[in-house]
């Protein structure tokens, strides 16, 4: 029993860290540094603050990797939930970082572009090389969105399994939370993808508010974590 609350709580520091990481890199990190209107400035807070870019970028691939760990050690507590769903769940967070992993050379191509563009890309000048960083940047950026198809749904599988694994309200209304989070995460991607002139902020506003779930999701592992009594109770026999 205290082997299993440990393991939940251990998952639940990895998605802590998760969580932050991405909240860091995306929303302090990129934000602060890319201009997407202006490459000559991006590439100037590129060489202004390397220290931080290359900061967020090796919290990012932290996180992935913590990501990885975190979702093994759910594996482990869920698996005699449904054993299937289980391990698709782990198939769609492989898959998830792999991309989120790859997609990370776009992003540290822009800096060294910037940093120091090697000889054969000297027949481009200041302006163009700084055009061709913010470009490898939109692209990293593309490449975030398309993931957000796998990544929205791991949480398929995750919801049941919460659903799945205890009898109280607050452990079935955070199942399909997390559940109704994987649709609104793939609506906010087609939106963007098909629609884009329909697209709109208060679209991603919806899908953010949504994804609080994961936040929840991390505190219940922290300070609740799986109840393997109940996991037993609610287990197929």
């Amino acid at each position: 029993m205290n082997s299993n609350k440990n393991l939940s709580r251990i998952a639940g520091i990895l998605y802590l860290f998760v969580i932050v990481g991405i909240i860091f890199g995306e929303f302090y990190v990129r934000e602060k540094i890319i201009v997407w209107d202006d490459a000559t400035a991006t590439a100037d807070n590129i060489l202004a603050f390397e220290g931080l870019f290359r900061l967020g970028f090796v919290i990012d691939i932290t996180a992935q990797a913590c990501f990885l760990l975190m979702v093994l050690i759910l594996y482990q507590l869920f698996k005699s939930v449904n054993k299937f769903h289980a391990m698709v769940m782990v198939s769609f967070v492989v898959v998830t970082v792999a991309i989120h992993s790859l997609n990370h050379l776009s992003e540290y191509a822009a800096m060294l572009i910037v940093k120091g563009a090697p000889s054969y890309l000297s027949v481009f000048s200041e302006w163009q090389l700084d055009a061709l960083a913010l470009f490898f940047l939109q692209i990293f950026t593309t490449g975030w969105d398309l993931n957000y198809v796998f990544f929205s749904l791991w949480l398929i599988p995750l919801g049941y399994l919460v659903l799945k694994s205890g009898s109280g309200w607050f452990t079935r209304v955070l199942g399909w939370w997390l559940m109704i989070t994987c649709i609104a995460l793939l609506f906010n991607f087609y939106m963007r993808f098909l629609y884009p002139g329909f697209y709109r902020n208060e679209i991603f506003m919806i899908t953010g508010y949504m994804d609080a779930s994961e936040i929840v999701f991390c505190l219940w592992l922290l300070f609740k974590g799986v109840d393997q009594k109940n996991v037993a109770l609610n287990a197929p026999q």
